[in-house]
């Protein structure tokens, strides 16, 4: 059973004012997280361009302090050479070119969605997640966009291999999204290939060395990844030996996919494939930080009822900041009523949340068609 694309009713010019409203807000989070945050990632990426562009690697040593303090540079090549472009032009200016960029890349990727009521776009960019990945300069929003042109251009072939492939390159963890694409396409998955192979040769001709970038990731998740947000680190937390945690994040992704390719089998919407996919690229890595769960608004705005999903999505971003986190960091009054584990099973619950809902409405939905199949039967 297909869903119709959610259509609002609110007139043009009160759109035009909510997105006026909620881009003057995103500045302003910028310009009032600039003290705590410093645009981070940003500047870590623009400094990897101005590397490239100096004809150095953007990459430090696997024993350097960088990596110690989570201040290394470990995304794929490409994703650097995407940077040059900042690393020409003043700091300032093109941290505020780059605030625009990812505000616009957020709308653009929930109007391919087809999405049109503004209560959906007030509760993603007014998230939580959104805000703190706003304050960092991450590539969450180009992920977000990159991910809703997944879907929105699922039937050609040629553009969803492409797009994917970038995703790929960029973020390596989005991988399982390609069981996805494998459904919709083979031809699609080629392209893919083809292209991060193109992507790879680039590399390595342009100095990237795989096996130092292994080690590298191997060291960064060493220092990082129990001190994360990750299913692994959650598990860790709870008891588990560290390799029993990280086998068993490794394991419970496949799980979920191969749910979601048995319920795609039996004729489920292809969306719950789709996010299954996604939720299992979030569980899987071993370092997983809050502001990755801005991923999460994509299903959100694919759902029966995208108004509800996303403001639950809304809600549950900014309970896990002010309650889980300052809470804790901060301790506040309420520090005494969390566990020291609870920010981190929040963070679980939230996917695993937005996964349940979508497989509940897929059972109703079925049992409702096999009901309607059933009366008409014992009519006839």
């Amino acid at each position: 059973m297909r869903i119709p694309p959610s259509r609002g009713s609110t007139p043009g010019r009160v759109q035009t004012v909510v997105m006026f409203a909620l881009v003057t807000v995103c500045v302003g989070a910028l310009i009032i997280g600039q003290t705590r945050h410093g645009y981070f990632d940003f500047r870590l990426f623009r400094e990897a361009g101005d590397a490239v562009l100096d004809g150095r690697s953007p990459y430090p040593s696997s024993t350097s302090r960088e990596v110690r303090e989570n201040a290394a540079f470990v995304y794929p090549l490409p994703a650097a050479w995407a940077f040059v472009p900042f690393a020409l032009l003043p700091l300032e200016l093109s941290e505020y070119l780059y605030l625009g960029l990812s505000i616009l890349a957020v709308l653009c990727g929930l109007r391919m969605l087809r999405v049109s009521d503004p209560v959906v776009y007030a509760c993603t960019i007014l998230s939580s997640s959104f805000i703190h990945s706003l304050q960092l300069g991450t590539v969450n929003a180009l992920l977000f966009l990159g991910i809703c042109a997944v879907w929105r251009f699922r039937h050609d072939a040629v553009v969803l291999g492409v797009v994917s492939a970038l995703l790929i390159v960029m973020k390596l963890f989005l991988a399982p999204l390609l069981v996805f694409v494998l459904f919709r396409s083979a031809r699609a998955v080629a392209i893919c290939a083809g292209v991060v192979a193109v992507f790879l040769v680039a590399s390595l001709l342009g100095g990237f060395r795989p096996v130092a970038y292994v080690t590298l990731l191997r060291a960064l998740a060493d220092h990082e990844a129990l001190h994360s947000m990750s299913l692994a680190a959650t598990l860790h937390e709870l008891g588990w030996s560290s390799t029993l945690a990280r086998g068993a994040a490794l394991v419970i992704p496949m799980v979920l996919i191969a749910i979601g390719v048995l319920a795609h089998l039996r004729g489920a919407d292809e969306r719950l494939l789709y996010a299954t996919c996604l939720v299992a690229s979030i569980a899987a890595p071993p370092i997983v930080w809050n502001h990755y769960f801005f991923l999460l608004f994509v299903p959100a705005a694919l759902a029966a009822r995208p108004r509800l999903a996303a403001l639950g999505a809304f809600v549950a971003s900014w309970v896990i900041t002010w309650v889980a986190f300052d809470a804790v960091n901060v301790r506040s009054p309420l520090a005494p009523l969390i566990p020291p584990h609870g920010p981190k099973i929040a963070m679980q619950l939230l996917p695993m949340g937005v996964l349940l809902c979508l497989y509940s409405w897929w059972a109703v939905q079925r049992r409702d068609s096999s009901s309607a199949l059933s009366q008409t039967r014992i009519r006839r």
